[in-house]
């Protein structure tokens, strides 16, 4: 399940480096131009799933037995 998305206003195309002559997608560029991006992405989710755990088992918490089982699950 997708948890967040690049948008990207210029397509894939040979010109770009990113398709092959056969218009196949070509996996080294496209890592090296997105790489940096989804990684921060990444970062960024894994920080918010942090801070929300923390949430959870901080002893001085406002947040309800049932809150907390939404924010588990």
């Amino acid at each position: 399940m997708p948890r967040d998305f690049i948008l990207e206003y210029d397509p894939f195309s040979q010109a770009n480096g990113l398709l092959s002559s056969v218009r196949k997608r070509l996996r080294p560029a496209l890592k090296r131009k997105y790489v940096m991006q989804l990684e921060s992405l990444y970062e960024a989710h894994e920080n918010a799933d942090d801070d929300r755990i923390a949430a959870i088992k901080d002893p001085n918490s406002k947040l309800s037995i049932i809150e907390k089982l939404v924010v588990i699950l």
